[in-house]
């Protein structure tokens, strides 16, 4: 097997093992965290609490994404990604360990925070760092598929926390709540384990030796892209809000409403999640293998486009209560936008910054647009829903403007390896 299609299938594997834990905790969050960590609070206000946890994480994630990126700038991509698997399934398996808030009280939910925060670190750096990996084995050509691969590891990662989920829920409710929902926290601990040794046998990016070998100057990664590359910061920042808005809605806030608004059974949306990350190992990749034919910035303005032309028919779908039409609402928005957006961006974002500050350039404003979009989408979905009496429309309008902000982030990015200390690795990187 050659490098590139050995380093894309352990980044896209530890990447599902990784993003089972925080695909577990935002579902989590959604049906179960109410009654365990915020049993005092009623209706909407322990949805909120939950969903304030929730994006914690998200929180901390552009430390984790500046700090972890900048990390591996420096020492290299390959250790980092091994950090991050250790900090996160240790994190989860905590979580996993908590006792409820009628046993230690306010301690319950403070510990589910801190836990929360390690989670998000290590989520921070995961993703960037498995698509340079796998996008700097593939060399130019292939870039976009390759970088796009792992976003499918996220899937798998989803559909194996959705069926962790479907299968405690089996249980008696008074069950699940008091032990059952433990298990699948606890077993990231094994899971972790099996992530390590996939990824031992991954080489370093030949990008990043090439860095190592050159007189690229080493100064602070962090402060040379703000000096060298702000306008691609800003943009990839904003373009990478759209990611989040198509994910987020659909796979954690869209659990809650239907169940509390539309009146169908909580395991209507949950499988609609799961069959949408079985269509990912299709579209996903698609995505890629489209940004390297057609060009990456089209592929991801039909995504974001498609967003906000979409999103009122989501609702309405979802409004019907009927199982096929709630599905393909979550189709529309999960798959076909999202999914345009997930692929091109890896490509994009992989190529808006010089080698020797890409990890940190990508992770930084990727991450940071997770915190500023994706965290608080579900707890202000939940917010502009109750303040308009329980109508969707202020979502959507929502929705709408984060998807214009997404194309303007993507007509603003330029290609960053256009510059000399790129060209000075074409001779020694193969691929290039």
């Amino acid at each position: 097997m050659s490098n590139p299609k050995r380093s894309a299938l352990a980044s896209t594997v530890g990447t599902a093992l990784e993003w089972y834990d925080f695909a577990l905790y935002g579902m989590a969050s959604a049906l179960i965290f109410p009654y365990v960590f915020f049993p005092e609070m009623s209706g909407a206000y322990g949805i909120l609490a939950s969903f304030a946890t929730f994006g914690v994480g998200f929180f901390a994630r552009p430390f984790g994404g500046l700090i972890v990126g900048s990390l591996g700038d420096k020492l290299g991509r390959r250790g980092m990604l091994f950090f991050t698997l250790v900090l996160m399934a240790v994190s989860t398996t905590l979580i996993g360990l908590i006792p409820a808030y009628h046993t230690i009280g306010l301690w319950a939910p403070i510990l589910l925070v801190i836990c929360r925060l390690g989670q998000g670190f290590a989520a921070g750096g995961e993703y960037s760092g498995a698509v340079l990996l796998s996008a700097e084995h593939a060399g130019k050509k292939n870039r976009g598929l390759f970088a796009s691969i792992p976003g499918a590891g996220n899937a798998l990662g989803s559909i194996i926390a959705s069926l962790a989920i479907i299968a405690v829920q089996q249980l008696p409710r008074e069950e699940m709540i008091n032990w059952g929902w433990r298990i699948p926290f606890v077993a990231s601990f094994v899971i972790g384990i099996v992530g390590i040794w996939i990824r031992t046998g991954v080489a370093e990016s030949p990008e990043f030796k090439a860095v190592k070998a050159s007189d690229v100057p080493k100064r602070l990664p962090l402060v040379e892209v703000f000096l060298r590359k702000p306008r691609n910061f800003i943009g990839a920042f904003l373009l990478s809000i759209g990611p989040n808005v198509t994910s987020y809605l659909p796979s954690a806030f869209a659990l809650t409403y239907l169940v509390a608004h539309v009146g169908v059974d909580k395991s209507v949306g949950v499988m609609g999640v799961m069959i949408c990350n079985f269509i990912k190992f299709i579209t996903v990749p698609a995505a890629g293998a489209f940004s390297d034919k057609f060009g990456a910035r089209k592929v991801f303005l039909a995504g974001a486009v498609g967003l906000g032309v979409l999103i009122v028919p989501f609702f309405l779908l979802l409004n019907t209560g009927e199982q096929g039409l709630i599905w393909l609402g979550m189709f529309l928005i999960y798959c076909a936008c999202n999914d345009a957006m997930l692929g091109a961006q890896a490509a994009m974002l992989s190529e808006a910054f010089p080698a020797h500050i890409r990890y940190t350039g990508m992770a930084g404003s990727r991450e940071l647009a997770g915190a500023v979009a994706g965290g608080t989408l579900p707890f202000i979905a939940v917010a502009l829903q109750s303040s308009a009496g329980g109508a969707w429309w202020p979502i959507a309008f929502y929705a709408i403007v984060l998807a214009v902000l997404a194309a303007v982030g993507a007509l603003m990015l330029s290609h960053g390896d256009s510059n000399h200390d790129e060209h000075r690795l074409k001779d020694v990187v193969p691929g290039h």
